[in-house]
């Protein structure tokens, strides 16, 4: 049954106290951005060895059972009742119930933490972007927050595009699909949430929607995320794909090579190749020896076995950024294990900036596809543009 005023999200919450302390719930805690839930249906409660969750009078409490509804005139008697002293974290769900709905149909199931700790934890920060793709090309957006007692995060979709299709996973990596023949600006929003249930202001993403100048239509990544990215490139004189019997083709899975990856990071940093080639780049490809002279004069590569017909490794491709990016002198906090250990910072580092984000071992082959990204994304960073959150 559909509600008859506008059912904004309720997004999560969590309450918090000192061991023992009851928690008091309000009216406030249960209302929408835009319109006002009518009650909430509860679907979880904690189990009663930990405490009761009660309505009514405090002196004389009601508890309250999953499956029960509790009327919007009721929340401002909701409260959760410890059995004792000891610190506890624990979680209630519900599903808020608008005008119009009927029990069990309304927004979409809540969690809220109910937290009684001698220390209080406080919630994370979810950073606003800004960002374009497009015209009926995919982006990947690496959504960033920020938690200042490093609690893991998981990310939470609270209002969708009006232009386009959000798909957000819980680690923060949002798909946006734009609704065909559309363009200009749109928005979603997101926030996060720690381990407590503690949750940050709802943020909002603002993509802008325009036509790409090149013609280009590369058949083999036509749709894909990588395409706007590609194209980005070739408008910036980066990379150009190659034409096999008319066909544009990106050939994404191919590995780079080292010398071919450090020619385009010196391209978006807008960098003319050196007129004195080192003895260093001398083994290179012709056109290579200038970038990788000016690399090595920027600081970008060490003198020595430049090798610059191996691929490069992912690890290599992210220091060698880390390098051109870094020169604010920020470093991110690393987080967990990152092989091998001497290109940990720098990985850290571009997943602060929201440029790269390691999923997986940093001593494969980095393929063009995934260069074409970290090149995309560099440069705008290059450019002035803000895409991440370094931790102070």
């Amino acid at each position: 049954i559909a509600a008859d005023e506008p059912t904004a999200p309720v997004k999560g919450f969590a309450k918090n106290g000192l061991p023992g302390a009851r928690l008091l719930f309000s009216k406030s805690d249960f209302t929408a951005a835009a319109g006002k839930v009518t009650g909430i249906l509860i679907t979880s409660v904690p189990s009663p060895v930990h405490g009761v969750l009660t309505t009514g009078r405090i002196s004389e409490p009601a508890a309250v059972a999953p499956g029960q509804v509790v009327d919007a005139s009721e929340l401002d008697s909701l409260c959760f009742i410890p059995t004792s002293n000891e610190e506890m974290n624990l979680t209630m769900e519900f599903i808020p119930l608008y005008k119009g709905s009927v029990q069990g149909v309304g927004g979409k199931q809540v969690s809220v933490g109910l937290n009684l700790m001698k220390t209080r934890n406080f919630a994370p920060a979810a950073l606003p972007l800004n960002v374009e793709t497009g015209r009926g090309m995919p982006m990947e957006i690496m959504l960033k927050a920020y938690d200042p007692e490093g609690d893991e995060l998981t990310f939470h979709l609270y209002e969708s595009s009006n232009k386009g299709e959000v798909r957000l996973s819980e680690d923060g990596v949002a798909v946006f699909i734009p609704a065909e023949n559309k363009k200009g600006k749109t928005t979603f929003s997101y926030y996060t949430s720690d381990v407590y249930g503690n949750t940050s202001e709802v943020t909002e993403v603002v993509v802008n929607i325009e036509k790409p100048k090149s013609k280009t239509v590369y058949a083999d990544i036509a749709g894909t995320t990588l395409e706007y990215a590609a194209l980005k490139l070739e408008e910036m004189g980066v990379y150009a794909g190659e034409v096999v019997g008319g066909t544009s083709l990106f050939r994404p899975e191919e590995p780079v090579t080292r010398g071919e990856f450090v020619a385009m990071v010196m391209a978006i940093a807008d960098r003319k190749p050196s007129g004195t080639i080192s003895v260093f780049a001398a083994e290179a490809d012709a056109w290579q020896q200038g970038y990788l002279t000016a690399a090595i004069e920027d600081g970008l590569l060490v003198s020595g076995n430049l090798r610059p017909a191996d691929a490069i490794t992912k690890a290599e491709a992210v220091t060698v950024m880390d390098r051109l990016l870094n020169i604010a002198g920020k470093s991110a906090d690393i987080k967990g294990d990152i092989a091998p250990a001497w290109a940990a910072q720098a990985a850290a580092n571009l997943e602060g900036f929201g440029v790269y984000s390691p999923n997986e071992s940093l001593s494969e082959v980095m393929t063009r596809g995934e260069a074409a990204l970290l090149l995309y994304r560099a440069s705008l960073v290059q450019s002035g543009q803000r895409l991440g959150l370094v931790t102070p």
